[in-house]
């Protein structure tokens, strides 16, 4: 699988970087928990920053194969480590990076069926309700109808989150590609926000086998200041969980005002899943040796 993939970049003219695994500052988004060494160091939860780094000094089109950890992820899909392919597009929006997807995980899993579906439409379809316009209470609700949910009221986001996946992505067919895109701008992380048909929506995209998530991508954000922004509010949240703050790497902030971020997209794949469908194993520990239970 890893020749395959190097050798689908070297073909596109791609080239490979590495990067440190570890370093001062971690990741501040409030849906990832990082891992941290007993000095204090956080493990990357991916390689994004500093390859977007790399970008700004001019790099030009770039992918990693690397390990990624991530806190509070285990069981059939998740491992708190795991191996990202992580690649940026200079010059694409995110379509553009979602036929190189589609055409990337057609050769590594044999699957040429592919499907293009907008989030709302997948939401509504699902659930009768239009995650846009819904509010946080009617989405509330859907959760108590729909997954019995007994926990705390969840904010609008996370009700958006877990209705998606419990009522929409075990919904996808097992044998084609599915690509969600035009998110909720709630949930757009690092992805730009724009107006498409009159609707404000995250430009950002998530590709399925079946109802496997296998790859996150954005057309990035580019606005240092929005960074700074996002960031903000996502270690307000980790403070109203009770959880301490995460401080964005200062560097990467730097690069953003000078030299400047190239218009692009990226994406980061999980390879240990698709190994897992190449496999037919449902799951990841059968194909990754760990000693999780």
């Amino acid at each position: 699988m890893l020749r395959s993939v190097r050798a689908f970049f070297a073909e596109r003219g791609v080239i490979e970087v590495a990067t440190p695994v570890m370093g001062a500052h971690g990741n501040p988004d409030a849906e990832i928990d990082g891992i941290r060494t007993a000095a204090g160091a956080h493990l990357q939860t991916s390689p994004e920053f500093a390859m977007k780094r790399l970008l700004c000094a001019g790099s030009g089109d770039i992918f990693q194969i690397a390990p990624a950890f991530r806190s509070g992820e285990s069981g059939r899909g998740h491992l708190p480590e795991f191996t990202l392919l992580e690649w940026y597009r200079i010059g694409f929006d995110e379509f553009d990076l979602i036929g190189e997807v589609e055409d990337l995980l057609a050769g590594l899993l044999d699957v040429q069926v592919r499907r293009r579906v907008r989030y709302a439409e997948a939401f509504a379809g699902a659930l009768g309700c239009d995650p846009f316009s819904a509010s946080g209470a009617r989405l509330r609700d859907l959760l108590h109808e729909r997954i019995a949910w007994r926990g705390a009221p969840p904010e609008r986001r996370a009700c958006q989150q877990i209705l998606f996946a419990h009522c929409v992505e075990g919904g996808f067919a097992q044998d084609e590609l599915t690509t969600v895109h035009h998110y909720p701008p709630e949930q757009a992380a690092l992805a730009r926000i724009d107006a498409v048909d009159g609707v404000r929506v995250a430009r950002r995209f998530e590709v399925y086998c079946g109802g496997w998530e296998l790859a996150n991508g954005y057309f990035e954000l580019a606005d240092a200041e929005e960074h700074r922004r996002r960031f903000a509010r996502d270690n307000m949240e980790r403070r109203l969980r009770g959880e301490d703050p995460v401080e964005p790497q200062p560097e990467f902030l730097r690069a953003l005002e000078d030299p400047g971020l190239p218009d692009c997209s990226g994406v980061a794949l999980g390879l240990d899943r698709v190994l897992a469908l190449q496999l037919h194993q449902s799951d990841l520990r059968s194909v990754v040796p760990t000693d999780e239970d």
